[in-house]
């Protein structure tokens, strides 16, 4: 048996470990957000809500915003493969922003933890990463090619704000509306610009 094919099971079984640790920190950092609010607990907080030593945190990560970042790419990888799942068996259509569906119900099963980060200190973080990834979806939706012209670059910030204005209407507003309705409401400007740009 070869050196390496001998340390595989403690690789793995670190792997492993790795893994279970930051899990637990990062649902940690969500329930907390759920229960205090984002601005309202720290690192040692995390720590001890995931059973999880200080020493070991700064290993996995920097500070709170890194767990938040971190979660913030899970929950991005989630949706996208929700919508490439869907792309492939004809439930979902380019065009159509149909990865936002599954990312608005996320929002609205969880409406007390992100009313938690929207407009509190999170806000910042959260803001600057959906834009990042919201950006990179809308620009593979309406089937942009890089390096993006300046009017893509232009249109794909108009559909990321447009976006995020709304998210945040909707999780401070009253208005029972659905994920479903919100997703139409965006949508109805959504297809209605996106057809005019196709026709002119």
């Amino acid at each position: 048996m070869s050196i390496n094919a001998q340390h595989r099971p403690l690789i793995q079984a670190q792997d492993r470990r790795v893994v279970r640790t930051r899990r637990a920190l990062k649902d940690a950092m969500i329930m907390l957000t759920k229960e205090r609010g984002y601005a309202n607990f720290n690192v040692k907080d995390i720590c001890e809500h995931a059973d999880v030593g200080r020493s070991s945190f700064y290993v996995h990560f920097k500070d709170k915003e890194d767990v938040l970042r971190a979660s913030l790419d899970d929950l991005h990888n989630v949706i996208v493969s929700h919508w490439r799942a869907s792309l492939k068996d004809g439930t979902g259509e380019l065009g159509k922003a149909s990865f936002l569906t599954p990312f608005l119900q996320h929002v609205n099963e969880s409406r007390d933890m992100w009313r938690g980060m929207i407009g509190a200190e999170a806000a910042e973080v959260v803001n600057r990463r959906f834009r990042i990834i919201f950006a990179d979806m809308f620009a593979q939706d309406l089937q942009f090619k890089s390096p993006y012209t300046p009017l893509q670059v232009a249109r794909i910030h108009v559909w990321v704000g447009a976006f995020m204005e709304i998210l945040a209407w909707w999780l401070d507003s009253e208005v029972p509306l659905s994920p479903l309705e919100v997703n139409n409401i965006f949508l109805a400007e959504y297809t209605a610009a996106t057809t005019f740009i196709e026709l002119s």
